[in-house]
């Protein structure tokens, strides 16, 4: 089903394509992403890829919350490496749209996972030098101002 969907993403109508991906992303994706099949896992991280390809900041920000999930499973090399490529595209479309707001929640929801699969031992060392390099983009985001009260 995921690999179906995948196709035939870019041959929807844009507006339906907008309307559909948080949607698509929040409430199925997210919740299938850690509970199903590798197999489905995969085809999961490559209907989010096309999902990126074509989207608005918001949607990106629904993207890397199931990215940092898929970018974290266990005993997965293509996995992950499907993963880190579509945050590193996701890097480059959230650098081309200039929404501060959107980059400091992308940052956030993919920081702590990119630097577990650094830190991973078992990682292979292609998958680490390119979780390395994405986590270099991500620092370079910015980051969200945590509200403080003013204490004034």
């Amino acid at each position: 089903m995921y690999e179906c969907l995948a196709d035939v993403w870019e041959c929807g109508d844009a507006e339906a394509r907008a309307a559909l991906a948080p949607q698509l992303l929040d409430d199925v994706l997210l919740a299938r992403s850690e509970t199903t099949t590798r197999s489905n896992q995969l085809a999961i991280a490559k209907l989010v890829r096309q999902v990126v390809t074509s989207s608005s900041s918001s949607t990106l920000v629904s993207a890397s919350k199931v990215l940092s999930i898929l970018v974290c499973l266990p005993k997965n090399a293509q996995l992950k490496q499907e993963a880190l490529t579509t945050i590193g595209e996701a890097l480059d479309l959230l650098g081309s749209l200039n929404d501060e707001d959107a980059a400091a929640q992308f940052k956030q929801n993919l920081s702590k996972s990119v630097d577990d699969v650094v830190k991973d031992v078992s990682v292979d060392a292609n998958i680490k030098a390119k979780a390395r390099t994405v986590r270099t983009r991500l620092a370079e985001l910015p980051t969200m101002e945590e509200d403080t009260p003013d204490l004034s």
